[in-house]
């Protein structure tokens, strides 16, 4: 089993377990999720821990060479030579953010807080994930996404600047 897998298992199990929630594929709703919304329910804890997380994903997207931010629709947008790579927004209940997974993006998709990102993205390998609370495990899947979205979108001689996957 691949670390990505190992990964996805220990936030699955998780989400299983802080929400009650049946694993994806099983009855109960849509894709795992309460009324539309990501994990966990909504309380100041959890604000803070998104807000903490939020932080912590634009601090590593915006750490990586010739990464800047632009606030496009009201949401953060960070990109790499003028090409998105994430998009993110927090609000009152949730952080959502996109990212382009070409490699992990299936397995991305199995999680009940994950979507195909609308407008056709999608299609192309883009991952909408919405959470109203996050742990330890799924912060660290957080910050490999950013990882594959950035090498997935930046040129190949920034990439190659970069030294080995984190």
């Amino acid at each position: 089993m691949s670390d990505f897998d190992n990964n996805i298992a220990v936030v699955l199990s998780e989400v299983n377990n802080t929400t009650g929630r049946r694993p994806v594929g099983t009855s109960g709703g849509a894709r795992g999720c309460s009324e539309g919304r990501g994990v966990g329910y909504n309380s100041p804890m959890s604000a803070a821990a998104l807000e903490k997380l939020e932080s912590a994903m634009r601090d590593r997207a915006l750490g990586y060479p010739e990464s800047e931010e632009a606030f496009p629709w009201g949401e953060s947008a960070i990109k790499v030579k003028g090409k998105a790579f994430l998009f993110m927004r927090l609000g009152d209940s949730e952080l959502s953010f996109s990212v382009k997974l070409p490699r992990t993006g299936v397995q991305a998709l199995a999680l009940p807080f994950a979507k195909p990102t609308e407008y056709g993205l999608g299609r192309h390998g883009w991952v909408t994930v919405r959470l109203a609370k996050t742990t330890k495990p799924l912060t660290e899947q957080c910050m490999a996404w950013i990882d594959e979205s950035f090498r997935a979108v930046a040129p190949k001689r920034v990439v190659d600047s970069l030294s080995s996957p984190s």
